[in-house]
């Protein structure tokens, strides 16, 4: 079972695979990599005022979840927000979501997806759209066709 595959799907459809994207600026080029978590979190926290959202990196983590992960990854602040270390916190994100117990068949593709859907705007709802459909900036970018077959290519060995 690979969690790449579904990593990218998500990131994929919220960034388009960018890990420098930052929200209403997908393409963006300047290297977050060169900046610490603490950085990160201050440059959100002004972008945010400015654009209504603190979305960054590839997996489009907003401040408030970032806080979190940093407290439940015991991560300094000190840490480059590296492609690496995103795809660390995203993995968290999908582990606290129920992927664990996806994997071992204990949870439904659908209570997953709702579960993953709850994390990230762009995946759809058991109804289709976002779960955060309606606030204004969020919808769904992929059908729940497209999400199911994701799935099934991170059950592939």
């Amino acid at each position: 079972m690979t969690e790449r595959a579904l990593l990218d799907f998500i990131g994929d459809l919220e960034s388009g695979g960018n890990h420098n994207a930052v929200y209403g600026n997908p393409d963006a080029q300047c290297s977050l990599s060169r900046y610490s978590l603490n950085d990160i979190q201050r440059l959100q926290l002004e972008h945010g005022k400015r654009t209504g959202s603190s979305a960054f990196g590839k997996y489009q983590l907003i401040r408030k979840t970032l806080l979190g992960l940093r407290t439940r990854l015991k991560l300094s602040g000190n840490d480059p927000f590296t492609p690496e270390l995103q795809d660390r916190l995203a993995l968290s994100l999908m582990v606290a979501r129920g992927l664990r117990k996806w994997q071992a068949g204990a949870m439904t593709d659908d209570a997953f997806m709702d579960a993953l859907a709850k994390e990230w705007a762009s995946l759809p709802y058991h109804n289709g759209r976002s779960y955060y459909d309606g606030d204004g900036l969020n919808h769904a970018l992929a059908s729940r066709d497209e999400f199911r077959h994701a799935l099934r290519a991170a059950r592939q060995p």
